[in-house]
């Protein structure tokens, strides 16, 4: 099972790096930036009542490590790959429908979809 997940895009990854940071800020996310690479990370909570539904007992709240980096494919496109991993013992999870959740809402959060613009297939 894949333990990422990942969006493409021909904007640049600075206008869109600049963005999810303005847009962690508006919500208050510490988030840490690598020295080295368009790559942050930040702890986010996910499952039922994270995402503002009624609570069960499948989807407890739990919180994980979100890594967001921004990876050259060519000269014209760029990958976003989210990763995510559990904060204590740093294992990758498994692509579950609470991470799919968690990176819907940021690849399609109003500031942040106009990215998501093209598929590794197309030119």
């Amino acid at each position: 099972m894949q333990d990422y997940t990942q969006f493409f895009m021909t904007s640049s990854p600075l206008d869109y790096f600049d963005d999810l940071v303005e847009f962690l800020n508006k919500k208050n996310t510490p988030y840490n930036i690598s020295g080295s690479n368009l790559k942050l990370n930040f702890t986010s909570q996910i499952g039922a009542a994270a995402s503002g539904a009624e609570e069960s007992k499948e989807a407890e709240v739990r919180d994980v490590k979100c890594q967001i980096t921004v990876l050259k494919v060519n000269d014209n496109k760029s990958c976003v790959k989210f990763s995510y991993k559990d904060p204590a013992t740093k294992v990758d999870l498994n692509t579950s429908p609470d991470i799919i959740n968690h990176f819907m809402s940021i690849r399609n959060e109003e500031s942040l979809r106009m990215f998501c613009d093209t598929t590794y297939d197309e030119q």
